[in-house]
This record gives C-alpha cells, structure tokens and sequence, in this order.
C-alpha cells in the first residue's frame, strides 16, 4: 500500500490496520505512510494508544478481524501482524529448523518502532502471548496495558516438548492434515465446529495459508521457548487474563494462578468458549477488551 508522503524505511511483516475512519493492510516490504504514523502518534498523544493484536497457532491476523474493529471504534488505532512466516509474511532467510519466540517478537517490536509505536495495548492469544512475554523481557517499556489470552507464563513440560517436537516431525514427513485436524479440535469447546459451520471454515482456510515447514518449525521455536514466570510479578500496567471455559490447552485454574501473579490484573472466564474466545464468543470478548481499554485510558490520564 502506498499513500500520501512515505519513509523509506519498510515493514518486515504483514500488517492489518484499523484506524477507525478506514481499514488497509500493509504488505511486508510496503514503506509505512506518514498519515499512518501520524495516527498513530496523534492517537497516544490523545491518551489512546494503539492496540496490537498478536495471532495464535497456528493462525494470522485474519483471527483478530472483529476485535481490531472493536479497539478502532473506541478510539484506539488497531494493527495485527502475521508473524514471520505465518499468512502473508515472508519467512525469515535462511530459513531456520526452529522459529523462535524471541525472533518473533523482535520483529514484531521492529515493525512497531517503524511505525512509530512506542507503546500499546498489546493483545496475544497462545503463541501470542509467549511473544509478547518476550517483548516485555527486551523493552520493559513497551505496553501501555495487556491482554494475555489463553496462555501461559510457564515454559513447555518435557512432555509437551516432545509432543511438539513429534508433530513435528509428523508434518514434515507428510502428516499435515491429521495435525490441523486434531488443532482444529483441540482450539474449539466441544461440539463447537458442529454448531458454528462458519467458524470451522474459517479456521480451515487459515490453516490453509499456513505452510508445512513454518508449521514445523514453529512447533520446535515453541517447544524451546523459555519460562517467563519472573516478569509477571513486574508488571504495573492495566492487565486482564483471558481464558475459554473449556479450553484444552490452557486450564482455568492456570490462567487464574497467573492472573493471581500480576498486580492489579483482572480474570476473565468466556462461558462456552475453548482456546479462541474471541472468535467463539465475539461479544462477551468484545466487553472484556473494552473494559481494558477503558483501564488503559485511565492509568494514562492519571500518568
């Protein structure tokens, strides 16, 4: 996309943006327009700071569509990222055996000093949340509140890792539909793809972009990834944890304990949903992320 004056400087990965009064995206390798960063600095000099939106496993940006209308119509500019290799971003060269969280978050983080984004409300959901807790480590600075969305502080059990390390495997040696098929079933409540066709469809043409090497090794960057148990106690800006009822991958009770862990943070259980609230109940997500951004707006004024 380019409009109006731009810098030189370009964007790493693929970006969705909502700015209320329109709705683009910004290719990887696109130059950030000047009006964008104009916004968006506008936006938090007015006590609103953007929102960014961070995809889970093994999705994109597409995931966040409606959320990112939500923040943009409470006044706060919206961007998601497809993470490297995921959707429409390219993969890293050479490509890696693993996809690291910390690589992940750092160009997430290179993207958002591009733009000019200082600060924001960050959003992950599962493998989101481990980059934004990566974030956090490298620029302690960078959020302005948090919404961290059926994931966990803790690093993989040895169990999980050779789970991860086996599908793997599995995908690389051609098992990719039994994977996606058994992810599809694991991110939703029970009986959940039966009722909402729609919302199995949706998750099925995601998974589709998706390629079998970023797969695999995205699997073996999250096996490897590290505990972040010790930043959770550090955080001060407006938090609030975010867990399906039925999430397979994420108990209640672990999104509670972590909740517990975070001064000030609020806990919110979505009835009905498992590891992807947003999508599976829109509107009671919708309510926690407005409340939050409501947070956020009063720690500012008060700053």
């Amino acid at each position: 996309m380019k409009r109006g004056c731009e810098i030189e400087q370009v964007l790493g990965l693929y970006c969705r943006c909502n700015l209320g009064a329109e709705e683009f995206s910004l290719e990887a390798g696109d130059p950030v327009p000047e009006a964008v960063g104009r916004a968006l600095s506008d936006a938090s000099a007015e006590e609103r700071p953007p929102a960014v939106f961070v995809h889970a496993f093994p999705l994109d940006s597409r995931m966040w569509e409606h959320a990112l209308g939500v923040a943009a119509g409470a006044g706060h500019p919206a961007l998601a990222f497809d993470l490297p290799g995921f959707g429409a971003s390219p993969s890293p060269e050479p490509f890696p055996r693993a996809l690291e969280i910390d690589a992940a978050a750092e160009a997430v983080s290179s993207s958002l000093d591009l733009m000019g984004v200082a600060e924001a409300v960050l959003v992950g959901c599962s493998m989101g949340g481990y980059v934004i807790f990566a974030m956090l480590r490298e620029r302690p600075g960078c959020a302005a509140g948090l919404m961290l969305v059926d994931t966990r502080a803790t690093s993989d059990t040895e169990i999980a890792k050779k789970a991860r390390f086996e599908a793997a495997e599995s995908i690389r040696a051609g098992g990719r539909a039994g994977f996606l098929a058994g992810m599809k079933e694991r991110l939703l409540a029970p009986g959940r793809a039966a009722s909402d066709p729609a919302l199995g469809s949706l998750l099925e043409e995601i998974f589709a972009s998706q390629r079998d090497e970023v797969l695999a090794a995205a699997l073996e960057g999250l096996a490897g990834r590290g505990d972040s148990t010790d930043l959770l106690d550090g955080i001060s800006v407006p938090t609030t944890v975010v867990v399906g009822e039925h999430d397979a991958l994420v108990s209640v009770d672990e999104a509670r304990a972590m909740a517990d862990a975070i001064p000030g943070a609020q806990l919110e259980v979505v009835p009905g949903a498992g590891h992807l609230p947003n999508l599976e109940e829109p509107v009671l997500f919708e309510k926690a992320l407005l409340e939050l951004l409501e947070r956020v707006r009063a720690a500012t004024r008060e700053h």
